[in-house]
């Protein structure tokens, strides 16, 4: 069973020609297709492209926001437009509420209808004593501000980017959401109870949006564990572009301990250093493969991957997380 659990797990995630591979294996092993006969698990979904009207996000008594240089923002929601009108922006500090860790930034504050402004990361980042230091939890995470929000009855979010807390940089946020936001669809609700807006803001723009209201960026930080302070705002409408549900069925995230390959500090040989540009070309059109590229090292950690992953996968209990 833990063998089978590891397959469908990479099913997910293969390429075409993986897929059908990894379907022959599940089925050499003597098992049945779950889904009406396929190996496949179908599921609809969504693909939105956003953008405000005038490519400006206009807000009551503070500065206008550009669209890409600012902010970028994008919806779940299936419609061709999306209305919020006179809401207020809150900014929640990590928009977080963490009761193993003894942290609510929304502790008695009512966020219903408005739109909140989260630091990305979490306090640990800032404060190696606080969660689990530098080791960045989910809640650091900007889908989980995201999914806070939600539950909050929030009517959207912005995660306030910060270069080092978010470990990439701005260009990252633009290029990764400018266009082809996906979602997964549900049919009998058209994501009706998705944010209404969900995006980035550069962290210049937040310190524009503070000073309009005579706060300092460093002041509401300071503040931030927990900080709670409201801005009217009167965003605009924008038509995200939503293409048709392409495929059928449900899907659930479960959680559990991750591990994650971070780079190292120390060359196993120095004579050979990496060749990537990090800084110049990540997630930028210019991230092609070179042929002068030493992938050596690339190889080994995936060989570790894989051999990792199918000791834990064959492991009759399965991971968990330490008291």
């Amino acid at each position: 069973m833990r063998k089978l659990l590891f397959l469908l797990a990479l099913t997910a995630s293969l390429p075409l020609f993986g897929q059908h591979t990894t379907a022959a294996e599940e089925e050499a092993l003597g098992l049945q297709p779950a889904f009406g006969g396929s190996w496949y698990q179908p599921f609809k979904m969504i693909s939105a492209d956003c953008k405000p009207r005038g490519g400006r996000f206009r807000v009551k008594g503070g500065p206008d926001l550009r669209y890409g240089d600012d902010m970028v923002v994008w919806t779940a929601r299936a419609t061709d437009r999306v209305q919020v009108r006179g809401a207020g922006i809150v900014f929640a500090g990590f928009g977080i509420t963490a009761p193993e860790f003894g942290w609510n930034d929304f502790e008695g504050v009512d966020v219903s209808g408005k739109i909140i402004l989260a630091l990305v990361n979490d306090p640990g980042y800032y404060d190696e004593k606080m969660f689990r230091g530098r080791n960045m939890t989910y809640y650091g995470r900007w889908l989980y501000k995201f999914e806070e929000a939600r539950r909050r009855g929030a009517a959207g979010s912005l995660v306030i980017h910060n270069t080092g807390a978010a470990s990439y940089g701005w260009h990252v946020c633009v290029n990764g959401h400018i266009e082809g936001n996906l979602a997964l669809f549900d049919e009998a609700t058209a994501n009706s109870g998705e944010l209404a807006v969900k995006g980035w803001l550069h962290e210049d723009a937040c310190k524009r949006l503070l000073e309009a209201v005579g706060l300092s960026y460093e002041e509401a930080f300071s503040r931030a564990m927990p900080s709670i302070m409201a801005l009217r705002t009167m965003p605009p409408e924008w038509p995200p572009c939503c293409s048709p549900p392409r495929l059928p069925a449900n899907c659930r995230r479960i959680a559990g301990p991750a591990l994650v390959f971070e780079n190292g500090t120390q060359l196993v040989d120095p004579s050979r250093p990496n060749k990537y540009p990090y800084s110049e070309v990540y997630h930028k059109p210019t991230d092609e493969y070179h042929p002068d590229w030493d992938l050596t090292g690339t190889l080994a950690n995936v060989n570790l991957l894989i051999s990792l992953a199918l000791s834990v996968a064959n492991t009759p209990t399965p991971p968990a997380w330490l008291k």
